[in-house]
């Protein structure tokens, strides 16, 4: 495999940090910002609101640069962005640099995934996309909860340092090692748009939608509601998002043996149905004794 995929995985790790590590860091954030957690909260919707709207709009208009030119400068964007975010002095400057921070990261990731398969063989084509979607999960598995001990101890700013460097190294290497690649015709937003009119296909979209609607609204709270609800500690807190981690990355594989056995519709209908056991499990015993249970269950649905 061409190391160079490997350099995107790690973009897509530090854009996947980015995404993800304000649900574990949310009443840090909340008590120094002097908002509340559900305003704090508000970080990581309009994050993705943004991110989801910005990147196919994003990549059709910037259909005809050259694509590592392209990424280096949605790097370098992103790379301020951060350093915006560890200096802002109140909440509305930090909202500021999270629409700035989502709409360079939906380039990146977007780029990363079709470059990807550009610069391996042929036979690596899916490998590579996997990786880079690795490099994703990988910030869910291990970025969030080291982010959690390090914002515990140090400060949710210090985070947004650490990401904007790791961005820089990242920068560094794609501009020495990776070669120029000629842009290709993509869809307009109108024709993606256009294929929405296909019921199976805008059923599809709006099933996902609600699920992980439903899915990140309490992943955005799940810090408070370990603190405030279930009184866990703080190390118990990086715990419970290291186990969420590797639930969340190992539910991908249980839900592609599943699919393989019993056909993706009948797949897709039993994991709805244990997602919504599960988030009534949650209303119904939040306590302590169901902590040890609580991450694995979400996280693998």
């Amino acid at each position: 495999m061409n190391f160079k995929v490997y350099v995107l995985a790690v973009s897509a790790f530090v854009v996947g940090m980015v995404e993800l590590i304000i649900g574990g860091i949310l009443p840090i954030i909340s008590e120094d910002l002097g908002v509340s957690v559900g305003a704090a909260g508000q970080l990581i919707t309009i994050f993705a609101l943004v991110f989801a709207v910005s990147g196919p709009v994003l990549l059709s208009l910037t259909s005809k640069y050259e694509r590592k030119y392209l990424y280096l400068i949605a790097l370098t964007i992103f790379f301020f962005a951060n350093i915006g975010a560890f200096l802002s002095p109140n909440y509305a400057i930090l909202v500021f640099f999270r629409v700035i921070t989502a709409m360079s990261a939906s380039l990146i990731i977007v780029l990363s995934l079709t470059i990807a398969p550009k610069i391996v063989k042929p036979e690596y084509k899916s490998r590579a996309i996997g990786i880079i979607t690795m490099g994703v999960s990988s910030a869910l598995v291990l970025g969030v909860p080291l982010g959690v001990l390090i914002g515990e101890a140090f400060g949710w700013r210090i985070l947004f340092l650490i990401i904007a460097f790791m961005t820089l190294i990242a920068a560094l290497v794609i501009m020495k090692f990776l070669d120029p690649i000629k842009p290709e015709q993509v869809s307009t937003v109108r024709e993606q748009l256009r294929s929405l009119r296909h019921v199976k296909l805008s059923t599809a979209h709006i099933v996902t939608l609600l699920v992980l609607a439903g899915h990140y609204t309490f992943y955005a709270y799940f810090a408070e509601f370990l603190n405030v609800t279930m009184q866990v500690e703080p190390f118990w807190v990086s715990v419970a998002f290291f186990v969420f981690g590797i639930s969340a990355v190992s539910g991908g594989g249980i839900g592609g043996w599943v699919t393989d056995r019993i056909g993706p519709e009948r797949t897709v209908i039993i994991f709805i149905i244990l997602f919504f056991f599960v988030l009534a499990f949650i209303h119904l015993q939040p306590s302590q004794s169901c902590f040890s249970q609580l991450p694995l269950l979400f996280g693998e649905c």
